[in-house]
């Protein structure tokens, strides 16, 4: 899906694609666990499933009247192959290199938010699962609020100051939220977490996009996805253990001192030479 988006928008337009699509994806995840829990509640667990896999109708509808210009060929690959040397010629690119490299130096201490955060709802703030839901929809919210000032942030500090504001702006929130048992400052600190998500992911991943070569773009992107899920993974281990081993305030205090560090080391890695070629 990723890959289709620089085919479907003019190149100079494709930061405020990506933007518009994380948007929807938050709206999306703001909105959606209240809909499931009405369905649940007025028709039954069943219900929540059915309408999540009839919404991919829209989406296959969409593909169906899509009217994509021919992409060009070249000789055919196997699949393994076509893996194999697409990563090796990602991985000789040094500015695709340090995008893989700073997603993933991101999202391994902003993994503590989603691993930790229904315990700090049930432990610090004594709420149940609609508070859990209502965080979520912060979070979304913060994202939301600060995509309109994208484009100007990335006009003014640049991609590898804008991707450095982010983690210490979610920094700030993570430290606020292992420090507060009141439900509104915990809400105040998953708004600010959002905003720092958005800025960081939407920055990186349109300019992974821009950056790659029409023939390896959806390899590429598939690489960026693996490097962030991998990061989020090992990170939501690694943190989960820490708060097992000492607490959950230890556990979001570490990460939070830990993402300035991590800051600070992902901007010897320079993205600015990733603009449009």
């Amino acid at each position: 899906w990723q890959a289709t988006i620089p085919e479907l928008v003019p190149r100079g337009q494709l930061h405020q694609a990506v933007a518009l699509g994380s948007l929807s994806f938050n709206l999306a995840r703001s909105a959606g666990p209240a809909i499931g829990g009405l369905l649940i509640a007025t028709v039954g667990n069943w219900s929540a499933f059915a309408v999540n896999a009839g919404s991919f109708a829209f989406v296959i509808s969409a593909l169906l009247i899509w009217r994509r210009d021919p992409p060009p060929r070249g000789p055919r690959e196997s699949f393994v192959r076509a893996m194999s040397s697409g990563v090796g010629t990602l991985l000789r690119d040094r500015v695709i290199r340090n995008i893989f490299l700073r997603v993933s130096l991101f999202v391994f201490p902003a993994s503590a938010l989603w691993s930790l955060l229904p315990l700090v709802v049930r432990e610090h703030l004594g709420w149940n699962s609609s508070g859990y839901g209502f965080l979520v929809g912060c979070v979304g919210l913060g994202a939301i609020v600060v995509t309109s000032g994208l484009p100007t942030f990335r006009r003014r500090l640049g991609l590898d100051q804008t991707v450095f504001a982010a983690m210490l702006l979610f920094s700030i929130g993570l430290l606020l939220l292992s420090m507060t048992q009141i439900r509104l400052i915990g809400m105040c600190s998953c708004l600010v977490m959002g905003a720092g998500w958005m800025m960081a992911l939407t920055t990186l991943n349109a300019t992974a996009q821009v950056t790659l070569e029409h023939s390896l773009r959806a390899r590429g992107m598939a690489c960026y996805l693996t490097c962030m899920a991998a990061s989020m993974a090992i990170g939501a281990l690694l943190w989960g253990v820490i708060a097992a081993e000492f607490s959950i305030v230890t556990s979001l205090a570490m990460a939070a001192a830990a993402t300035p560090l991590l800051a600070v080391i992902g901007n010897q890695f320079s993205i600015e030479t990733t603009q449009p070629r």
